[in-house]
């Protein structure tokens, strides 16, 4: 069975960013999933609602890396 809420790390480990990144999203970002209190010193987020965010957030197409030679110059 697959937990419904994610801890902190958790979401950080699951959005692919750093916990600094996820607090600039909660300030910054009004769409960003709020958090839920677990205990007096412990919050979470809804592991549903962290993915529905980041389904819903445009992709980015990368162009590819340059292609290394191994020669010197």
């Amino acid at each position: 069975m697959e937990k419904l809420v994610a801890t902190i790390s958790e979401a950080c480990l699951l959005l692919g960013i750093k916990r600094s990144t996820l607090y600039a999203l909660e300030n910054a970002d009004p769409t960003f999933p709020r958090k839920i209190s677990l205990a007096p010193r412990r919050v979470g987020f809804m592991r549903s609602e962290l993915e529905a965010w980041l389904a819903a957030r445009p992709r980015v197409a990368r162009s590819p890396a340059p292609e290394v030679s191994g020669k010197a110059a």
